[in-house]
């Protein structure tokens, strides 16, 4: 029998708390044709859209660190992918676990992200993301705002 279980030891209520708003960085500054942006984002997505948003800047400009205090200003909970280091699906998925000879799908913390309401997503350097994972996640960075894994239905 295989299943996806919240319940086991490590599995959604473990891996859920590990979902938080960030503590916000006073010293932090944020122009006000930026904070303006950002309110904006929030609206939206407090209405129920899915917002996705590119912060370009060059190296060390704090383009991830914008994205952790937008997080902790709006209290949303954050979750950060180190894209480069994460170079198999199942690192972003998940994968199968075997429990007293009983199957069950253990969920990453991804999508456990994805699936909670107004957390902030940060794809830490996309581009160096593995070919795979971003055919994978492509239906929730484009217009569909969804995908699909065999393992994730239940």
């Amino acid at each position: 029998m295989s299943r996806v279980d919240n319940n086991e030891p490590g599995g959604a209520g473990a891996e859920a708390r590990h979902l938080h708003v960030p503590p916000d960085e006073p010293g932090f500054w944020v122009s006000p044709s930026n904070l303006e942006r950002l309110g904006r984002v929030a609206q939206r997505s407090q209405a129920g859209e899915c917002v996705n948003a590119i912060i370009r800047g060059p190296k060390g400009c704090g383009k991830t660190t914008l994205a952790r205090v937008f997080a902790a200003r709006w209290a949303r909970p954050f979750y950060e992918v180190h894209c480069g280091a994460f170079v198999d699906v199942e690192q972003w998925f998940g994968k199968d676990r075997l429990t007293a000879g009983e199957t069950w799908y253990r969920k990453a913390r991804f999508i456990y992200a994805v699936e909670t309401p107004f957390c902030v997503v940060l794809l830490d350097e996309i581009n160096r993301a593995h070919p795979e994972v971003l055919n994978a996640i492509l239906g929730l960075l484009d217009w569909r705002r969804s995908m699909w894994s065999d393992d994730l239905t239940y």
